[in-house]
């Protein structure tokens, strides 16, 4: 079974303000889809970068996993992978992934799920970044150089 991860899609972290909706609609087409099959869906949250964006906000407060550093797995004030993330997604075989900060946050994320014998989905046109560029080479490097276990696809083919 596989559940949906959305990782950190703070305000912090969008390039910029303008045409927000345009940015993320295909994140919130993602969202129904996992809605309306009554799949699970967790939010990840950077605790010192504000709110999740109110258009994709979760139903529910239990949905949000809230992080204490670049990798939802990793636990900085303990050093060690063991998190809320890794204990909710623990009996979900596949991920998939959308979210923000492609080549920082999204990256070492879908890192640590491989590692955890995750196999990952990423829907790449549901993936930001502050930047379009950097998001671009971080696509093309979860495309070519990483486990096969990484599926990138389109959601909006």
């Amino acid at each position: 079974m596989n559940c949906l991860l959305v990782i950190d899609m703070q305000e912090r972290f969008m390039e910029s303000k303008e045409d927000l909706e345009g940015k993320i609609k295909t994140q919130i087409d993602v969202i129904k889809k996992f809605r309306a099959e009554d799949k699970p869906i967790f939010y990840t949250r950077f605790y010192k970068y504000g709110d999740i964006i109110k258009q994709i906000y979760p139903i529910s407060d239990s949905e949000v996993i809230f992080k204490n550093c670049t990798d939802g797995f990793y636990d900085i004030h303990t050093k060690k992978y063991d998190t809320e993330l890794k204990d909710k997604i623990r009996d979900y075989k596949e991920l998939d992934i959308v979210g923000c900060n492609a080549d920082i946050c999204v990256k070492m994320t879908i890192d640590s799920a491989i590692r955890f014998e995750h196999k990952v989905l990423v829907y790449e046109d549901a993936i930001l970044s502050q930047n379009s560029s950097k998001k671009a080479i971080q696509i093309f490097k979860f495309r070519y150089f990483l486990n096969p276990k990484v599926k990138i696809v389109k959601f909006n083919k």
